[in-house]
């Protein structure tokens, strides 16, 4: 429900309402960020980071995630985001070489992503 209300506001292209949505359910609930999927979580702070809006609870999300999948290369790649978009550009650079490693070390093809967010980087 709360993934349907966040996506609808955007496909309206109402952000702040989305974001909204979102900080409702946690003010509610401030635990309730535990009970949402890792992969829910990143998938709203990666919208949110594309939209550069509310980065901190963005970045507060994919912090969610990554606590409970450290290892996953899409969500590692979400934080190096959103660190990058904030700034800390060191901190981003070696996060998403870590999202990489990981990925060379399954035989996994970079995604998409992955390779515009090197681009964006190295600049």
């Amino acid at each position: 429900m709360l993934f349907r209300s966040y996506r609808c506001y955007l496909l309206l292209d109402q952000p702040k309402k989305a974001v909204k949505v979102l900080n409702a359910y946690l003010k509610d609930d401030p635990c309730a960020i535990q009970l949402l999927p890792p992969n829910l979580l990143n998938n709203i702070a990666y919208e949110m980071a594309l939209k550069h809006q509310d980065l901190d609870s963005a970045l507060h999300l994919v912090e969610a995630a990554v606590k409970e999948e450290p290892l996953n290369p899409s969500f590692i790649d979400t934080y190096a985001y959103i660190l990058y978009l904030k700034g800390d550009k060191e901190m981003a650079q070696i996060l998403l070489n870590t999202a990489i490693r990981l990925l060379e070390q399954n035989n996994t093809p970079l995604p998409s992503e992955i390779k515009k967010h090197q681009k964006m980087f190295n600049r």
